[in-house]
Parts: structure tokens; sequence; C-alpha cells
């Protein structure tokens, strides 16, 4: 059966009039031909028109469905001739062929039809108005579009016939979808398809409506690409009407390239940095988060950052400092930043993450240290080296962190290393670890810098002619010399306290 004979029967399918074996027959044709779904589409909203007009006589109702039906035929059989379809199943790809000619009999019924739908949107009656510009839309042709573009002067059918024109393909930009950014009923659809074009002109024309205070264009210019969006908002930055309007945009539009470009038109202009900063200070968005974060690592930048946030808790920014952490350009700069900051428990949260750095873990750990935060106090005694950082912690606290980590196998070595003048209570400490044979010479050195006198008798048997560092220790703790052997510094010990 050909696609003609199921195109007459999807019409009569929305009228109820086909027997449930014919029903299915269609259904199974339709989930294989496209053709013919695109014909039931479009002669679906014709037919529910032609349904709407006065009723026939009880004794016709079989007889008008019949003609409605063959009405919408009619119509939607210009449609898919026109469109160039032929009556063979459409392959997956459909190719545009030359179109069979039209009979001459069926001519005059859908120009009749396409007559009645442009009266009725003509009409009085706004209903029908606006279902007919809807099926016009659907399935008309070219014909009607002088009527559709009358419709567009009437308020009932301005938005059905937009759409209509829409979507025949009917508009025209610089005549049709800009100027209707200025009428309420038609901008959401006007913005929408400029959006879709991501293209300068188009962000131009939305970025006008903008300025003159539209919410809905100004939203549709912060979904422009950066690559479009970054390069137009940077030249429209640079002129008097609208620069506020562009450096919003600059700050809420997708993208850290038009942050960059803000960045840069920071570096030159000072009114756009204080505005740009205020804005992004205010605006508490993840997007004016990043600017800022961008703008403290910015040598040029970052003292006037630092000042627009005085007031700003690091919390807010916590997201976007850590991921600019993980850039290496912006590092360092941010990490003297949170230092500054470091009284903030935000601050010292992204501090302790720098740790494992080796060129900033000596000012962060002491940024940490400074505010009692132990965090630091771990990766320094693991690394075994910038332990000077551990000076910026209380006296107390600081030989109750080397004595706790002396007990520990994992930091040991690094306690012991740490060990200045001020830890001379941590002897008793250090002294279990001197029967450790590959701790002896360094924890003999920390009993020295330490002047812990009292650990002299536990070094003294630990002197041999090989141990050069236990007796070097013995020197500086004693202040003399005794001998190479126990025996000699026995003996000074004996001779010191029986004769005092």
């Amino acid at each position: 059966m050909t696609c003609a004979r199921y195109q007459e029967w999807a019409t009569l399918s929305l009228y109820g009039e086909l027997e449930p074996g014919e029903e299915r027959a269609l259904e199974a044709h339709l989930r294989e031909c496209g053709a013919c779904r695109e014909v039931r589409e479009a002669l679906a909203g014709t037919v529910r028109l032609l349904k709407r007009r006065s009723a026939p006589l009880p004794g016709a109702r079989r007889a008008w469905r019949r003609w409605a039906a063959a009405a919408a035929l009619l119509l939607g059989a210009a449609v898919a001739r026109f469109a160039g379809r032929t009556e063979s199943q459409a392959p997956p790809e459909p190719v545009r062929t030359a179109a069979a000619p039209l009979p001459t009999t069926a001519l005059p019924g859908i120009l009749e039809t396409e007559d009645r739908l442009c009266a009725l949107m003509a009409g009085t009656d706004p209903f029908l108005a606006l279902e007919a510009t809807e099926s016009l839309g659907r399935a008309g042709t070219r014909r009607s579009t002088p009527a559709l573009r009358a419709a567009l002067g009437r308020p009932v059918t301005r938005l059905a016939a937009f759409r209509a024109l829409r979507a025949r393909g009917e508009l025209d930009l610089a005549r049709d979808v800009v100027p209707a950014l200025g009428d309420p009923t038609l901008r959401r659809d006007a913005a929408a398809i400029l959006t879709a074009r991501r293209t300068a002109a188009a962000l131009a024309a939305l970025f006008a409506a903008a300025v003159r205070g539209d919410e809905t264009c100004l939203a549709a210019c912060r979904s422009f690409p950066a690559s479009v969006a970054g390069p137009f908002l940077a030249e429209a930055a640079g002129r008097e009407d609208g620069r506020g309007t562009a450096i919003g945009l600059l700050l809420s539009t997708d993208g850290d390239d038009v942050r960059e470009v803000l960045v840069r038109l920071a570096r030159a202009d000072g009114w756009i940095r204080a505005e740009a900063l205020a804005r992004a200070a205010a605006a508490r968005e993840a997007r004016s988060d990043r600017f800022l974060v961008l703008a403290l690592a910015d040598a040029e930048l970052g003292t006037s950052a630092r000042d627009a946030l005085a007031d700003v808790p690091v919390r807010r920014l916590r997201a976007p400092l850590q991921a600019a952490l993980r850039e290496d350009r912006l590092r360092a700069p941010l990490a003297a930043f949170l230092q500054d900051r470091a009284g903030e428990e935000a601050a010292r949260d992204l501090l302790a993450g720098l740790l494992g750095d080796t060129s900033l873990r000596p000012a962060a750990a002491r940024a940490l240290l400074a505010h009692a935060d132990l965090r630091a106090v771990e990766p320094l005694l693991l690394a075994g080296d910038d332990l000077e950082a551990l000076d910026a912690l209380p006296a107390a606290v600081r030989r109750r962190e080397i004595a706790r980590a002396l007990r520990s196998p994992r930091l040991r070595a690094g306690a012991v290393a740490a060990v200045s003048a001020a830890d001379a209570s941590v002897w008793r400490d250090l002294v279990p670890l001197l029967r450790v044979e590959s701790l002896r010479a360094p924890v003999a050195a920390a009993l020295s810098r330490s002047g812990a006198t009292r650990a002299i008798p536990f070094l003294i048997p630990l002197v041999s002619p090989e141990g050069r560092d236990v007796r070097e220790a013995l020197v500086a703790l004693a202040g003399v010399d005794a001998g190479e052997t126990a025996d000699a510094w026995n003996r000074w010990w004996n001779d010191r306290h029986l004769n005092p």
C-alpha cells in the first residue's frame, strides 16, 4: 500500500474513523516511515481546527468527518509535495527530490483550505485566530506568509504568528528578530533565537537591550561562549555607554577566559578596577569570586583586591581558592594572602594543604604555628627541613610537641634534629635513644645543643676512640676534654664530684 493511502488513514485516525486492524497497520507503518509521521503531525493541527467549526447536522456526522479529513489531507499533501516528498517510504536521511505535480483536481481544495485558515486568522474569534495561526505554522505554504506577517500586527496573534514564521524559517534577523526584543510579548522568543546564533552580532543586539534594563536579554548575554563574549565585552567596557553592564557580564559569563579579559582591563583602567572589585566583592557568586582570586594573584591588582576583600571572610572564597592553588602560577601570591589572613580557620585549612610544597612549607608552617595550629608540626618533622619554623610556637608548646615526637618512631629523627638550646628539658626523652646506634650521633649532638648537663653521666659510658660524636657532645657540655676513653671520663666525673 502506498504512503498516500497511509496518509489518508492518518487523517481518518484523528477522527476515530479507522477499524482496529487499520489502526494497527497505520501505527506499524508510522514507526518506520518518517515522511508519513511528519504529515500526520502537520495534519493534527488542521484537523483540530476544522473539528472546532460549527457542527454539521446529526445525520451528516460521518460525512462531515470525511470532508474535514479530506480537506486536511489536501493541505497536508500540498505541504508534503512542496517539501519534495514522494509516495515511497522516506530513507533514514531524507533527500529532497523534484516533486510530482499535484493533480489539478486537488489544487482548488488545497488553496480553499489555506484561504479558510487565513480568513480565520484575521477573524474576530481570538481562539480560532490562534488555532489558524498555529496550523499555518505547521502546515501552511509560503502563499500564507503575508497573512502571517499581518498577524504579527495583531496583539492576539502576534506571538503565535512570530512562532509560526520561526518554524517556517521565514524570520529575518534585522527586520523581525532584533525589533522583537523591544516587544514584551516576543522578547523571550527573540532572545532565544539570537542566543542560538552565538555570534557577535547577536550578542550586540542582546547587549543593547540589556543596557536599556532588560533582564531577559541580560540573562541571554551570559550564555554566549567566552570566545564570543570576551572580545565583544572588552570593547564594550571601553565605551561610556554600557560599560557597567559590560563589567557585570564579564563577571558573570561562563569561562575563565572572560575573567582573564577583565583582569587585563582592570590593570589598564583604574575605574574598571574599582568597579569590578566592588561588584565582585558584593556579588557572592562563584564566577565573581573566581575574578577576585585572579585579582589577588595578580602583581598589579593584588593590593587593591586585598583592600576590597578586607571585610569578606576567606570561607566565602574557599572553593575558588582551592582550585586556584592547584595552578603553579597562582600558588605563591595566594599563599601570601592566606598567611596574612591566617587568623581565620578557612585560611589555615588552605595553608595546611600547602605544607607538601617544599617552597611554601616554611612560610605556611610559620603562619599556622603562630596561631597554635599544630597541623604543621608533623609535616615539618617528617620532612626534616625548615625546622626553624617550629620557633613560631610558644616555648612550652614547642617542648611538649618535640617530646611527644621523640616517642614516635615515625617522627623521631625530625624531632632529634629540631632540638635547640631552648629544649633542655627534653633530655630525658633523648637519653633512651642513645641505645639506638643509628641515632646515637644525632642524639648526642641534640643533647649538646640543648645544654642539658644532666645527660653527661649517660654519655660517658658510650665514649670510645671511634665515638667522636659522643666525645664532642661531652666536651661541649662539660667544658673540658677528659680524654678518648670512658675510663678517662669516669675519673674526671668522680674527681669533680669528690672535689667540687
